[in-house]
């Protein structure tokens, strides 16, 4: 038999390829026709040594059957696919494995097959002889005999089942992704790295609120993002070239002017010869994401804040607890104790007045002084629980009314006091009248020749309030300095003596209760400010106050 040129129309099996020419010979060979003559069966059989081999060991089910459908052969792969053998096959119709509501599809095949046509990849499905439906396609060509008259048919089916489910799976799981990339509004892109051509989707450039026809590139995004940010996205490409993967978040600047913040992440292409090629990756808007964060992390700080205030408060709260212990049980008791003694001491002595009358006398004297000492003790414990709001504060006024108060001492002392103007500040008049007296009062009390005061402020300026680290960069303070020349104090007690009931003078010599300058604190420290105090023995005292201009 002499070899033929193969034409470019072939039939495929899963392992071989068989020439469209050669299957028709295929055909002569398996198919009996009614009309066939001697000459047919012997031309058939000459073949037979040929094609035996093929048909036998096709993958796929190669059947041959009459123009009335009848089955005439029946190789090992149809066995094998649908179940049923050879025997009991030929000779039966072949709508034995054709599904009921599928029979009209064989009347149909059969009526192209007598006009001679061949029918080429027709996917359908079959039954088995277990009953399982199989995805089938088939190719289905003429046999026709030695003179050209179509006598039957030959067909060759391949179980598509197992791609059909792949192809299933394949456009569900597609289909899931799209979801899946709809649902979080991500954005698709690709880059080619060689082109440096970008292709979007359309949720890409909906995010970065560009047309659908405007040509995108890596130059285009990268004038879109903030100019800040465009180090970081030529970094993360770097290093996506590197690792394979990459991963930034940036700002981006809309052709409306409005600013976005988007997450990039992706993976890179390589070749066959581990080259990068492309960039494949995904876009998603995360500007509410990165103001929820914005808002939570100032929540935080503020929340941070107030709990650092509120402890600083209860450390305060407690010292001043512990502070009235002390005054209970030493202080409060003092005077307490002389009236209980002094009392005892009249009782035993009723009949001499003169007694009586001296000790009646330092009853007074102790209770005055216990009066006075819970006076100042619920003042000071009440200074922080005042419902008195900061409002616009004249300090001259604060000052002037002040001076009035200690009109007389004033002139009895034949002090002089001196000042410079005094801004306005946002404060508590009251307790700023309170600062002002207990400092002055202080002055005209420590003081062993004519007392004078000089009083001078300013406002600080950003370097001098770096200095101090308890205050604020962003707020102007003024400096107020009260200055005396009074008795003075050991430098090593500037901090004691702003603390309650703390003297460090003889109380015969000098009254009070030793609540003053701790008052003048608490006003400060409840103003935000800040109290120094800075002295030598007989070279008087220097008090300085930093408080806010604005609270």
């Amino acid at each position: 038999m002499k070899s033929k040129e193969m034409p470019q129309s072939e039939i495929k099996g899963a392992d071989t390829i068989v020439p469209q020419e050669t299957s028709e010979e295929i055909n002569s060979f398996i198919a009996v026709g009614s009309n066939a003559d001697a000459d047919d069966f012997k031309d058939i059989e000459i073949q037979n040594g040929h094609f035996a081999a093929i048909i036998q060991s096709s993958d796929d089910a190669i059947i041959s059957k009459t123009l009335d459908g009848i089955v005439t052969s029946w190789n090992n792969s149809a066995e094998r696919i649908f179940g049923y053998t050879a025997q009991e096959m030929i000779g039966t119709p072949i709508i034995r494995i054709v599904p009921l509501d599928r029979l009209d599809e064989e009347p149909k095949i059969l009526n192209r097959l007598k006009k001679g046509d061949r029918i080429d990849h027709f996917e359908t499905k079959r039954i088995t002889k277990d009953g399982r439906l199989l995805d089938i396609s088939l190719s289905i060509s003429p046999v026709k005999n030695s003179k050209g008259i179509v006598i039957g048919a030959s067909k060759i089916a391949r179980d598509i089942t197992a791609q059909k489910k792949a192809e299933q799976q394949i456009r569900e799981s597609e289909e899931r992704v799209r979801l899946a990339v709809e649902i979080a509004e991500l954005g698709m892109w690709e880059l080619d790295l060689t082109t440096n051509l970008t292709t979007t989707s359309p949720e890409h450039r909906k995010i970065l609120g560009y047309a659908k026809t405007d040509q995108w590139s890596k130059l285009r995004f990268l004038e879109m993002v903030h100019p800040e940010d465009r180090p970081w996205v030529e970094q993360a490409i770097q290093t996506a070239l590197k690792t394979g993967k990459i991963s930034y978040e940036v700002r981006i600047i809309r052709t409306d002017k409005s600013e976005r913040w988007i997450r990039v992440n992706g993976t890179t292409i390589y070749d066959k010869k581990h080259i990068p090629v492309r960039l494949l990756g995904t876009v998603l808007d995360i500007t509410d994401q990165k103001k929820a964060k914005e808002e939570l992390e100032k929540m935080v700080r503020a929340r941070t804040s107030e709990l650092l205030t509120s402890n600083l408060a209860l450390e305060r709260s407690n010292h001043e607890l512990e502070q009235f212990a002390y005054i209970a049980s030493h202080d409060l008791q003092e005077p307490l104790r002389k009236i209980q003694t002094f009392a005892d001491m009249v009782k035993e002595h009723l009949h001499d007045s003169e007694i009586t009358e001296k000790y009646f006398n330092k009853i007074y004297d102790s209770a005055k002084r216990m009066s006075t000492l819970i006076n100042d003790v619920l003042n000071y414990s009440r200074l922080t629980k005042t419902g008195e709001q900061f409002v616009i504060t004249n300090l001259n006024e604060i000052l002037k009314d002040v001076l009035s108060d200690f009109e007389l001492l004033i002139e009895q002392k034949q002090a002089g006091i001196t000042y410079t103007d005094l801004p306005e500040i946002k404060g508590i008049p009251l307790q700023l009248h309170q600062l002002f007296s207990n400092l002055i009062s202080n002055s005209l009390k420590f003081s062993e020749i004519k007392p004078q005061i000089t009083i001078t402020a300013k406002i600080l300026s950003p370097e001098e309030i770096k200095e101090y680290s308890r205050l604020k960069k962003d707020k102007s303070y003024v400096q107020l300095v009260f200055k005396d020349n009074g008795i003075g104090f050991e430098q090593q007690y500037a901090e004691q003596i702003f603390i309650i009931f703390q003297r460090l003078n003889n109380q015969r010599a000098y009254s009070g209760t030793g609540i003053g300058l701790a008052l003048c604190k608490k006003i400060v420290d409840h103003h935000d400010g800040i109290i120094t105090a800075k002295s030598e023995i007989g070279q008087g005292a220097t008090f300085t106050i930093i408080l806010p201009v604005k609270h």
